[in-house]
């Protein structure tokens, strides 16, 4: 499998446990040629850095939506969010409010847990092998659900935004990072609101190969006043494989007052990472 696999992977399988149009070249969406000579490209990162949602906790109610090929599974769930500290999305059965799994994500660790079967996974991300081998981190995962720009292996951008290439569209500017190993990373932003509309991930020097999709749509003022998206669609397509995750916000807040750390009972049993991902690829 490809490394960029791994990457959509890691982000969207795992993401289910716990929008723009097609264009027909999505890191030029106006068709117009791109501009490079006038774009500062340092200035412009940091004027999207700046554009990010700055408030501590985020949380939203969720719709999911998940695709494998021709199957679907649609859910409710939670999204909780502490700036540097946690990510947390649980599933939940419509209707009921059941929990029946969840994500959550540290600095150190990811917890996977699967409710109805009463099992769970916990390990350092070195340790879980499709998220070593798509070069995951807790801060490339905070980032794309917080809507920022991130630079993979690093905690912050703030002190790299010198690394970005920067070319523009229309009321569109892509900010592109290119010198890392073997992934190349491409943010399209609107030039009016500095709000990320879409990020791409492919490997060097392959236009036409696997790439990883997030959409960000429906932007809303988040606590703080900075616009967030309420629609975000994750999507990986290539070597013959296509899988999307849908997810809806609703009801933003910023609220703190939730536990941060999953405590399970005995009656759970561990298993490894690569156990639950086979079982939820066999749904």
């Amino acid at each position: 499998m490809t490394r960029i696999y791994y990457f959509a992977t890691a982000l969207v399988l795992a993401l289910t446990l716990s929008s723009c149009k097609t264009q027909d070249n999505p890191n030029n969406p106006s068709g117009e040629k791109l501009e490079t000579g006038s774009i500062d490209a340092a200035a412009m990162a940091k004027s999207i850095w700046n554009a990010r949602v700055e408030t501590k906790n985020l949380t939203a109610n969720l719709g999911v939506t998940l695709k494998f090929g021709s199957k679907e599974i649609s859910c409710d769930g939670k999204l909780r969010m502490k700036r540097d500290d946690v990510v947390q999305l649980s599933l939940t059965l419509p209707l009921l409010g059941t929990e029946v799994g969840r994500l959550e994500c540290t600095p150190d660790e990811v917890l996977l847990v699967d409710r109805i079967n009463r099992q769970y996974c916990r390990a350092k991300y070195s340790d879980v092998g499709f998220l070593a081998k798509a070069g995951l981190d807790f801060y490339s995962l905070q980032a794309v659900l917080w809507n920022e720009i991130f630079v993979p292996g690093e905690t912050s951008p703030k002190n790299s935004l010198g690394r970005f290439r920067a070319s523009a569209s229309g009321g569109h500017v892509l900010l592109s990072l290119t010198d890392t190993p073997t992934l190349e990373y491409d943010f399209l932003a609107l030039r009016d609101s500095k709000k990320i509309d879409r990020l791409s991930v492919r490997r060097h020097g392959h236009a036409d190969s696997d790439e990883f999709v997030c959409v960000y749509d429906n932007f809303t003022k988040a606590p703080g006043g900075h616009l967030f998206p309420q629609s975000m669609r994750l999507s990986f397509s290539g070597s013959g494989r296509n899988t999307s995750l849908s997810l809806s916000l609703s009801r933003l807040g910023d609220d703190s007052k939730w536990q941060t750390r999953t405590q399970l009972s005995e009656k759970y049993s561990q298993r490894s990472a690569e156990d639950l991902l086979r079982m939820l690829s066999n749904l």
